[in-house]
């Protein structure tokens, strides 16, 4: 349920409001996500390995055709980037 109000609330104009004290924790600092439509799959794998960012593969080829979020979506850097392949 977190995971879907984090991902829907942004696109009902629904804005976050923190304290200081929650501004400080690492769930909570945010990310654009960058663009990985038209990647080779083993580049976008290294990418999120490199940044330490959670990520899911949904099909079984080689290039990635679309993605969830969409590129430049600013999400917490503890969500997940679906990325689908073709």
């Amino acid at each position: 349920m977190k995971e879907l109000l984090e991902n829907v609330l942004p696109y009902m104009n629904i804005e976050k409001k923190y304290n200081d004290e929650e501004l400080k924790r690492d769930e909570l600092k945010e990310i654009n996500v960058p663009n990985f439509i038209a990647f080779d799959l083993n580049q976008a794998k290294e990418l999120l390995t490199k940044e330490n960012l959670q990520f899911e593969i949904v099909g079984d080829g080689s290039t990635i055709r679309t993605q969830f979020p969409p590129p430049n979506e600013v999400i917490n850097s503890n969500g997940k980037i679906i990325l689908y392949t073709e």
